[in-house]
């Protein structure tokens, strides 16, 4: 059988089209805590942050949670967002690739975000303006990995999961796409993505 030529590529926000380094994050706020920094990192990526990032909690009461659990003292929920949003740096090498293939490919993001991060992200980086669609997290109450928000992806482009290049930098959610069909690269580091890329002709 003929191997579906790749028709859409979808694309992940943070760790991915865009940079990140939260663990520096974690040691400010640690700073301000009696609990380790790798104490409130295990506690932020766990599924209660996957909560807030299908909008079921607001990112202001995540805020007070985090505060609250952590003891966390001296922190506005102002300087909290300025922290917060300063985790992000850019990927040079992922917007050449991106501004290289926007006009031979679709390209979508699907991203499991917050409304702090996404505001921000959209004003500062350019490359959000080489981006077709942006299935946000937050915005249709859905994430990755369940399958449900790949399903909604699919519909929305109107393609055969063999016609779609998904990149994400968590493995779980590379394993749930490739349980759906949708050809999968995860992404640790550029080298290795232009590698993996071969394999499909891009």
């Amino acid at each position: 059988m003929k191997k579906k030529v790749i028709k859409c590529i979808i694309i992940d926000n943070a760790g991915v089209l865009i940079n990140t380094d939260c663990i520096g994050l974690y040691k400010k706020l640690a700073k301000l805590s009696p609990y380790s920094w790798q104490h409130i990192a295990k506690y932020i990526e766990d599924r209660d942050f996957h909560i807030m990032e299908m909008g079921k909690i607001s990112s202001r009461e995540w805020f007070n949670r985090i505060i609250g659990k952590f003891k966390i003292k001296g922190l506005s929920y102002t300087d909290f967002k300025k922290k917060w949003v300063g985790i992000f740096y850019r990927n040079r090498q992922m917007e050449k690739f991106v501004k290289k293939n926007y006009k031979k490919y679709k390209i979508w993001m699907l991203t499991n975000t917050n409304s702090i991060h996404y505001s921000y992200l959209r004003k500062k980086f350019s490359v959000y303006n080489f981006i077709k669609k942006k299935i946000i997290s937050y915005h249709i109450k859905m994430a990755k990995p369940d399958k449900d928000i790949y399903q909604y992806t699919l519909k929305k482009i109107n393609l055969k999961p063999e016609e779609c290049l998904f990149i994400d930098n968590k493995k779980e959610n590379i394993i749930t796409a490739r349980k759906l069909g949708i050809n999968s690269i995860w992404y640790r580091n550029f080298k290795q993505f232009q590698r993996d890329l071969k394999r499909f002709k891009i």
